[in-house]
């Protein structure tokens, strides 16, 4: 069996992937781990900052969690929201505030969401 070493983003412990099956659990935790190409033009950097998801009149608390020279993803506790919605981010800690478009939209849990957003 050809494995690929990954590190569990659920437990931090590192894992190995069926290169041929491309997914595996992993074994300290059972989570799902996928090998995928990447398809992004530019690289994440990961991080942790505060954020603010604005939609109307509508404010949401959120989590900044990986941002590129385009976009982000945030965690957020609600629904997800719909793909091609516009919206406005503010990230505090990095002094950032701008109108955003959500490209992908995950429910995580029944009160957890994840979204990828392209700055526009």
């Amino acid at each position: 069996m050809i494995s690929v070493m990954k590190v569990c983003p659920q437990c931090r412990k590192v894992s190995y992937i069926n290169k041929i099956t491309r997914r595996s659990k992993c074994k300290h935790c059972g989570f799902l781990l996928h090998i995928w190409t990447e398809k992004r033009a530019y690289p994440r950097i990961a991080g942790r900052y505060r954020s603010t998801i604005i939609t109307g009149d509508n404010l949401f608390d959120g989590q900044c969690v990986d941002i590129s020279y385009d976009g982000f993803r945030i965690a957020y506790k609600g629904i997800a929201l719909d793909k091609g919605t516009l919206l406005e981010i503010e990230v505090d800690e990095l002094n950032t505030r701008g109108k955003v478009e959500v490209i992908w939209s995950r429910q995580d849990s029944p009160h957890t969401a994840h979204i990828g957003v392209k700055i526009i």
